[in-house]
């Protein structure tokens, strides 16, 4: 037992930077900023709610509803990525070269595999989820107002459910963590069958880059389709669609909703929840299933772990030597080159880059939506053409902090630079090339979104994009 705390204690340890405990006063500003970043997303949470309670966008009925469906929404994403965290921690981590060395079992290497991504898992529910779920429970105690604004000095739930928050979330983050060390499975085989064909992955991704243009068009078309916004029309609408989209959505999760009932109590009447004695029987259900579950990840993927760690196959490279003929190209064309196939490689950079030049014209169509559906007169039409320019450029100016990080990334490397017998400007000017190949189709579309908004003439729109990448570049 010793020997297996110490593992998992070198892991932690390896992975924790606890450089702030060794100062008391770092240590304070540390556990203060935790708190302070916990009672204000509990606090957003709860405002939030009381704003669309206060509008008439959500009813008191539906806030539970309404918790599920988020929770239901956050467990599938948190699910997803922990599926492909697991993979990369069990099968691709470097420490396993290490570990495999030491004098433990098989089965003990598993385990604190497992229970040191849990502690991780444990910490992210603890920052995220955890202040959102109080949030909702402090909405669901407070005195609740009926529409004709008669204060009802009741909550919707009892009290006891403060206490269940932390249990019922730490059985969510069990669940996460063995099912996603299930998935990591077969998700590796198709993470290997996709990375040895380039070609698949590159499909995929302008699949799934493409759908989700394709869904933000259409969606904020939809908006478009409605004409003006009359206010009253809208909430009402809106307050029916999030009706049937919360109770639907909570009908599909009735996992997460029998969970989430652990901390609201069952249903007793039109809005309100009480605890029961089912309480303490989805206690013992939810234990013995992740008990169950936990059994069965142990002894199904232990044998398939430790064969993949000592097998090497992972971390050999298996590709095959091919012959190529070495193209000579000019020496700013060979820097070039090199810039963007290391842009390209780095997830970091490639991942940022690409998410602000698609998300600028996509929230640039939305605010249009919004604003052409509003009547204004001349001086608001003024205001939300000024309004277009600077969401155009606040992105593009902000995604030069990256260009910026490429430089820096260098530290001392960059004197070998000045070695080459070359113009230093061409290394360095090479760097800004990737940036500029994805952020002219970005203004170029902006331009489009723009100028379909304003009606201003094709001639100024270009000169206006002009503008946009000069200033870009000129920041840089």
């Amino acid at each position: 037992m010793k020997t297996f705390l110490s593992l998992i204690k070198i892991q932690l340890k390896d992975k924790i930077d606890m450089s702030f405990a060794k100062s008391r006063k770092t240590l304070i500003q540390k556990i203060v900023f935790t708190i302070i970043q916990f009672l204000v997303i509990a606090a957003v949470a709860f405002l939030s709610l009381y704003i669309l309670k206060l509008i008439g966008l959500v009813n008191k009925e539906e806030v539970v509803n309404l918790l599920v469906v988020f929770t239901a929404i956050y467990f599938i994403l948190d699910l997803f990525g922990t599926s492909f965290d697991l993979m990369k921690t069990l099968y691709f981590a470097e420490d396993n070269k290490l570990l495999v060395t030491y004098p433990v079992s098989a089965g003990e290497l598993f385990l604190s595999k497992i229970i040191v991504y849990f502690f991780f898992e444990l910490r992210k529910t603890a920052k995220m989820l955890l202040p959102i779920v109080v949030g909702f429970v402090l909405s669901l105690l407070t005195t609740t107002v009926d529409p004709h604004g008669t204060q009802v000095f009741t909550t919707q739930i009892s009290i006891a459910g403060v206490f269940t928050i932390i249990p019922t979330l730490l059985f969510l983050s069990a669940f996460t963590v063995v099912l996603g060390a299930l998935i990591s499975v077969p998700l590796l085989y198709i993470y290997q069958f996709i990375k040895r064909r380039p070609i698949i992955e590159l499909i995929l991704t302008i699949i799934l880059v493409g759908g989700f243009i394709y869904l933000s068009v259409f969606l904020i078309n939809l908006i478009k389709a409605q004409g003006e916004i009359i206010v009253s029309s809208w909430i009402g609408r809106a307050s029916n669609a999030i009706k049937v989209f919360v109770n639907k959505g909570s009908l599909y999760a009735a996992p997460i909703r029998e969970l989430m009932y652990m901390i609201t109590g069952e249903f007793v009447s039109y809005g309100y929840y009480r605890f029961n004695l089912m309480l303490l029987a989805k206690f013992g259900i939810v234990i013995a299933g992740i008990a169950a579950l936990s059994t069965l990840v142990y002894f199904a993927i232990k044998p398939f772990y430790f064969y993949i760690m000592t097998s090497g196959s992972e971390f050999d490279n298996n590709d095959k030597n091919k012959n190529k003929t070495n193209h000579v190209l000019s020496k700013y064309i060979t820097f070039t080159k090199k810039e963007l196939i290391i842009s390209i490689r780095d997830v970091e950079i490639s991942g940022s880059y690409i998410a602000i030049y698609i998300l600028v014209p996509i929230l640039l169509m939305f605010i249009d939506a919004i604003y052409g559906a509003i009547s204004t007169n001349l001086s608001g039409q003024t205001m939300t053409l000024a309004f277009n320019l600077l969401l155009i450029l606040t992105p593009l100016l902000a995604s030069n902090s990256l260009v910026a990080s490429l430089y820096s990334k260098e530290g001392r490397a960059a004197y070998i630079k000045k070695t080459k017998p070359i113009n230093p400007l061409v290394p360095l000017a090479s760097k800004l090339i990737f940036n500029l190949v994805l952020s002219v189709p970005c203004v170029i579309a902006c331009g489009v979104v723009f100028a379909d908004f304003s009606h201003i003439s094709a001639s100024n729109i270009v000169l206006i994009s002009l503008a946009v990448l000069f200033l870009q570049y000129v920041w840089d």
